[in-house]
């Protein structure tokens, strides 16, 4: 349901057959590598911009890890943080190593490699998504449910929809179009289905819609952190929460103060002290102070990580800025 705009076609996050979990926690990036696209493929640069691994490949997965998946030929594999294939490129679909383990596709059946590049769970899925609590996703029949690290079931398939495992708990829904809930790792409801939409726990607590279709924020137990009553709201982040009131976003804290009035257009999550605001079409970044660091003047731009954020002034080129708003790697195609 969140109506993000499609950013930064240098990475592809290679979740097999996996919903991306929207509105829900920013995964943690060290200070790292990153990719950038130039002349149709690519390659990654360092924080400083300068250039780590040459333009090589069609798409790359997460660069956090030890190992990258990558695309070549259009097939995929994992290379390591030089550029050099560890594991050959013979996979249709790839995600990223969690807990030595990462979910690769092939001829329709999905399952899971260790960092050797042996076969770990024997490939016998639908689908199957990235591990996160030491659980995974996985489809099997049209239903999802979740393994462990050996393959074990750990909850049998009975969702339509499920979000990955965050702070204990995973939202899921049983039917197409039902309400969703909040299941333990057990597969018991922690919180009873009762929500049209919801995304995952983060900083405690878990923005839902509610069946009036206002949306709120929950605790683990089911009880209202913040009453219902927001046109929108997305996860809390660096300690606030993006939220439409009427028809413009602002950002709360934990105790539902108004921390950035609501006078953008789109909002996005907090990171590294930062948010990207959208107003007349063009983004910007605002501090939680409401003051916009880096002036409106991007077609697009993403959340910080690692001290850089993907940017675009035509959305032909990209690029990234660092938090003072200056480039650390022009535009490329």
């Amino acid at each position: 349901m969140r109506h993000r705009r499609p950013l930064r076609p240098i990475i592809v996050l290679v979740l097999v057959a996996a919903c991306a979990p929207a509105g829900g926690p920013l995964p943690e990036r060290p200070l790292g590598l990153f990719p950038f696209r130039q002349n149709v493929l690519v390659g990654l640069i360092d924080q400083n911009g300068q250039v780590v691994v040459e333009p090589t490949f069609e798409f790359v997965g997460e660069t956090d890890g030890e190992l990258i998946a990558a695309r070549t030929g259009g097939r995929w594999g994992y290379v390591d943080r030089q550029g050099q294939f560890r594991i050959e490129p013979k996979y249709d679909e790839a995600g990223n190593f969690v807990d030595d383990r990462a979910p690769v596709a092939a001829d329709g059946r999905a399952g899971y490699i260790d960092s050797t590049g042996e076969l770990a769970v024997e490939a016998r899925f639908d689908a199957a998504r990235s591990f996160a609590e030491g659980l995974a996703a996985v489809r099997l029949h049209g239903l999802w449910g979740w393994v462990d690290a050996d393959g074990d079931t750990a909850i049998q398939p009975r969702f339509a929809f499920t979000r990955n495992f965050s702070e204990g708990l995973a939202a899921a829904r049983e039917d197409e179009g039902g309400l969703l809930g909040f299941v333990d790792q057990t597969g018991a409801w922690a919180i009873e289905p009762a929500f049209l939409e919801a995304y995952s726990f983060s900083e405690n607590v878990v923005a839902v819609q509610t069946q009036d279709q206002t949306w709120g924020f929950v605790h683990t137990d089911g009880t209202f952190a913040l009453s219902p009553g927001y046109y929108w709201a997305y996860s809390f982040s660096d300690g606030y929460a993006a939220v439409r009131v009427g028809a413009r976003w602002g950002y709360i804290d934990h105790q539902g103060n108004q921390v950035v009035a609501p006078r953008f257009d789109r909002a996005e999550p907090f990171s590294d002290g930062l948010a990207p605001v959208q107003e007349d079409g063009l983004w910007g970044y605002v501090s939680a102070a409401g003051e916009l660091a880096i002036p409106l003047r991007f077609m697009g731009a993403e959340p910080f990580h690692g001290g850089l954020a993907v940017v675009t002034e035509d959305r032909r080129a990209w690029g990234y800025i660092d938090t003072r708003g200056e480039w650390v790697w022009a535009p490329t195609e």
